[in-house]
């Protein structure tokens, strides 16, 4: 998510994505990093 924010990654699917990232902050990025991970 910070690379696609950032523009490192860019791509079709990054540009759908650009918009949702740039309204979420990094420690909303890390809680939601955090969740998925904790997913089984």
């Amino acid at each position: 998510m910070l690379d696609i924010k950032s523009g490192v990654r860019h791509n079709r699917q990054s540009a759908a994505m650009r918009p949702v990232v740039n309204v979420v902050s990094e420690a909303e990025m890390r809680a939601i990093a955090d969740w998925l991970a904790a997913l089984k």
